[in-house]
């Protein structure tokens, strides 16, 4: 490294300089997708950085007297394991100057070694998807995809119609979406995903349905549900909790009916109620270890952020 570094533990007073470094990073994903939001994040970013300052694990990197970089997550019980980990969010890094990837890779050198040590073999982080030098560098570092957030911007879609019916969920129709949820569950945990998702029971699923602008949908075949999509305000970024978009936040359609149109014209109701409903922008977080959903939502949606995950050997631990 060219400069001369100097880490010490997260803490409060390094705040504000890490909140004008994701700022920055976000207005560069801007300018790849500018439809997304141009909205002073500024309050939210803080709020959460502090929080994870506070409450979280990591290191910065000073230069200077000045914050060059930062790496910092929150911890996870039983992450993709039975030992914890650790997720960094998308507020949860940043490195500035000429020497980012080399302050970058540092950064994590120093954080790998303080979270193994504590038993967190799971390490995964959010980074905006057009950063390619940033993805590049956490690929050679041993981390793989596994997670997508994408956006697109809100419109009628073009599509075959299938011989289905779709209607709004209500709270009579709960019940009836008992079996869909537990074959969505059930083909989480086949190959080549094996991803442990549980399911809520009815009292969640009521809940959920009677929340303030949530909403679902399902499509009927001989008046079978075949098909669900849910949206929501809120998802997995500070930038999905802007109050121009709204979430896809569960979407499936049972194997054997796959092919034949359902998820998409489920996916243009949700437009069509959108549209009616003046949102501009439709946000979507997806597995890219999911190869149906994967290719269906890549066809729609324009990716903004990827999660890499890295497992370290838990014989390290031993």
């Amino acid at each position: 490294m060219k400069i001369d570094i100097e880490f010490k533990p997260i803490n409060s007073s390094y705040v504000d300089e890490a909140v004008n470094m994701i700022i920055v990073a976000y207005a560069k994903e801007r300018i790849s997708i500018p439809y997304l939001p141009d909205s002073d994040f500024y309050k939210s970013i803080y709020d959460s950085i502090n929080c994870l300052f506070r409450d979280g694990s990591g290191v910065v990197a000073i230069h200077d007297n000045r914050l060059v970089g930062f790496l910092a997550g929150f911890v996870v019980s039983e992450f993709f394991s039975s030992y914890s980990g650790i997720y960094c969010p998308i507020f949860g890094h940043g490195a500035i100057g000429e020497e980012r990837m080399e302050i970058y890779q540092s950064l994590y050198e120093q954080v790998a070694d303080l979270w193994v040590k504590n038993s967190h073999v799971t390490h995964a982080i959010t980074m905006f998807s057009h950063d390619q030098d940033l993805v590049k560098l956490w690929c050679w570092q041993g981390f793989g995809l596994r997670c997508i957030d994408a956006i697109r911007k809100t419109s009628i879609l073009t599509f075959k119609e299938a011989p289905i019916q779709i209607k709004k969920v209500i709270l009579d129709d709960v019940p009836t979406l008992a079996n869909i949820y537990t074959q969505q569950k059930n083909y989480y945990r086949k190959s080549p995903i094996f991803m442990i998702k549980d399911t809520e029971d009815m009292r969640e699923h009521y809940n959920w349905i009677v929340k303030e602008n949530h909403h679902e949908w399902i499509a009927c075949k001989n008046d079978i549900p075949v098909g669900i999509i849910r949206i929501a305000p809120t998802a997995e970024t500070f930038i999905a909790a802007h109050p121009s978009i709204m979430n896809i936040t569960r979407a499936y359609v049972v194997e054997n009916e796959r092919g034949k149109g359902i998820g998409t014209m489920l996916l243009n109701t949700v437009q069509e109620w959108l549209i009616q409903n003046e949102y501009p922008l439709c946000g979507v977080d997806f597995e890219s270890i999911n190869p149906s959903g994967r290719s269906f939502w890549m066809k729609y949606f324009l990716p903004y952020t990827y999660s890499l995950v890295r497992k370290i050997d838990e014989r390290f631990l031993r």
